[in-house]
Formats: C-alpha cells, structure tokens, sequence
C-alpha cells in the first residue's frame, strides 16, 4: 500500500475535547478529498472521533493520523490511532486493557472498514484501520 499526494494526510495530537473535534472535521475533509461521501464519509469521521474521544476519556496521550491509499488500483484511506499507556509510579501500566482494543470500539470499527490491523508494543498501542472508496473520481489520484 502507498500513500499518496501530501494534501491527502492529516496527523493531529489528542489530548482535549477540542482536538475531537479538530480530529473529525479534518478526517472528514480528508475522506471527502480522497472520494468518499455519503453514509461512508459519516462513518469515517465518525470512528475517527469516538478514537479521539477514547484518547480524551481515558486521560492517555494519542494520536491520529489519516492518508490516502493506492493498493492494486484501489484509492482508499488509512486511519491510524496510536497511543501510549502510561504507568503509575510504581512504573507498572495503568491499564490493563489497551484503551484502543475496548470491545465496544472494535465492533464499531469492523462494521465500518475493510481491514485493521492491531500493533502492540509494550507501553504502546497502535491501531490502522482502511477503507476503500466505493467511487474513485480522477481528483483522487492528483
């Protein structure tokens, strides 16, 4: 898979509500750059912002970032969630659970894309997510 024009990728830090919501309108913008609309264009914000939203709830340092894709001629996005997990100060992790492996956003997130993939490390979590355009307009790979 690779990534395509620069205009076509967004990274943001999450750390408050106001960052949600910087996270989903420029995801949006994004996935509308690259082709999307409709039900799919509001499902993409919408699971860019429920991850930015699990960031800000549960107080971890995160990060999102999206791009257009190119695999085999299929222009698609790739949403990336990162996030570190902190540790008290008897330096074990505070949580058990990685914060982006919670069931509920899972399913939400696999009714919605076309793949994921789950990377972990200790003290470090990292989910990507892809879709693929359903209609492809010649803008898409300028």
């Amino acid at each position: 898979m690779k990534q395509i024009a620069t205009d076509k990728q967004m990274e943001i830090s999450i750390s408050s509500d106001s960052d949600v919501i910087t996270a989903r309108q420029r995801g949006h913008a994004l996935a509308r750059r690259i082709g999307f609309d409709g039900v799919d264009l509001t499902l993409i914000s919408t699971l860019i912002s429920e991850m930015a939203r699990t960031f800000v709830r549960r107080d971890l340092p995160g990060k999102i970032s999206a791009a257009a894709t190119e695999e085999a001629g299929n222009v698609g996005i790739a949403v990336v969630a990162s996030v570190c997990l902190k540790k008290n100060p008897s330096g074990t992790e505070l949580s058990h659970l990685p914060p982006l492996m919670e069931p509920e956003l899972l399913s939400r997130a696999v009714s919605t894309i076309d793949g994921i993939n789950i990377f972990s490390k200790p003290h470090e979590t990292t989910l990507m997510m892809m879709k693929r355009a359903t209609v492809i307009g010649p803008q898409v790979l300028s």
